[in-house]
């Protein structure tokens, strides 16, 4: 008789656990991106286009509601671009592009908290190849994505506010890259799974790693989370937000028992590709947002994809090495333990 299912158990629910702790901030972090800052540039003019709170854009709440609603927006409407106006600074390749047009409108319903702004840029000479922007309206760090006929950019605001964009093939691999990387560093379901997922085929005290195997199933779940997610962003396939986030924290329990459960092993491979299905219909729409609109979108959602796969590898080359260490440490420890407490009659003889 194996007492190992019963192990497994014990760890699913202790998963539960941890999920009720952080299943709000890994849905915040991973799957949903808040209306920020996008770009577009176009043939002649460039556009900004952001949701954010009404107060960020002077605004006031004239009836003391806590929402902004269309009469107070047209109330306010000229004060409001006037300033906006100074908050907002484009260059192409080196020209100063003077913002031409502003907008405000509701972000849905009578009355919200957020309003969308949306700026245009006076003409361009021709294509752009950079572009710097300076938009005092967004947090430090805060993601902005760059749409071109070109290809996409992906950059990140300074402290003052300005990010510089360049376009092409190459800035698309390496923004999509990059923010298939932060995809994985930001959100701790991925995280959380991958630290089950290793600690079920390295197992506690063991003094080796199977590198073949924990890798084979890390690429697993990238090619499940890599097919589910160009499904949804294609509309070939479409599950509620409301559906996906619970189904992501079951497949980590289910997940949690079925690499340790003897009776499952032969179909963890399955059960690893399904969870990663799971996973990547939970980030389509946010990766949709982030500019795969564009030309070039099939290079941005493989660089995506490349960029997922390199992150999770290195994190479960540091858990499982980081296992193995522990155990070599926990075993001297106790080889030290023991040596202490023999007898001296047994080391003397």
């Amino acid at each position: 008789m194996t007492r190992r299912p019963w192990f497994a158990v014990r760890g699913g629910l202790a998963v539960i656990g941890i999920l009720v702790m952080v299943g709000s901030a890994s849905a915040a972090s991973a799957h949903s991106t808040a209306d920020g800052l996008t770009v577009q540039v176009n043939e002649r003019t460039v556009r900004l286009r952001a949701e954010v709170p009404f107060e960020e854009v002077y605004l006031s709440d004239d009836n003391g509601d806590g929402l902004i609603d269309a009469a107070e927006i047209n109330d306010q409407r000229d004060y409001v671009t006037t300033r906006l106006a100074t908050a907002v600074e484009v260059t192409a390749d080196g020209q100063l592009l003077p913002v031409a047009i502003i907008d405000l409108l509701l972000s849905g319903g009578e009355a919200s908290e957020h309003v969308t702004v949306d700026v245009v840029s006076e003409a361009h000479d021709g294509n752009v190849g950079t572009l710097a922007l300076t938009w005092a309206l967004a947090n430090d760090g805060e993601l902005v994505t760059a749409v071109h006929p070109d290809g996409v950019s992906i950059g990140r605001l300074t402290d003052d506010g300005s990010v510089v964009f360049s376009f092409g093939a190459w800035s698309t691999v390496t923004g999509f890259v990059r923010l298939g990387v932060d995809h994985i560093a930001g959100g701790l379901d991925h995280l959380l799974f991958l630290v089950v997922l290793t600690a079920g085929v390295v197992g506690l005290g063991a003094r080796r790693v199977r590198w073949r195997e924990l890798i084979r199933l890390v690429s697993t779940f990238t090619a499940g989370h890599a097919i589910s997610l160009g499904l949804a962003y294609f509309g070939l396939v479409s599950v509620p937000a409301g559906i996906v986030e619970p189904a992501i924290a079951l497949s980590i329990v289910v997940g949690a028992v079925a690499i340790r459960w003897e009776s499952a092993i032969q179909h963890r491979t399955m059960a690893v590709a399904g969870i990663g299905v799971i996973h990547g219909l939970g980030f389509a729409g946010s990766l949709a947002s982030q500019g795969l609109i564009a030309g070039n979108r099939w290079m941005a959602l493989a660089s995506f994809n490349i960029g997922v796969d390199i992150a999770q590898i290195a994190v479960v080359c540091v858990i499982a090495s980081s296992l193995v260490a522990f155990t070599h440490v926990l075993g001297r420890l106790g080889e030290s333990a023991l040596g202490q407490a023999r007898p001296d009659w047994i080391s003397n003889s």
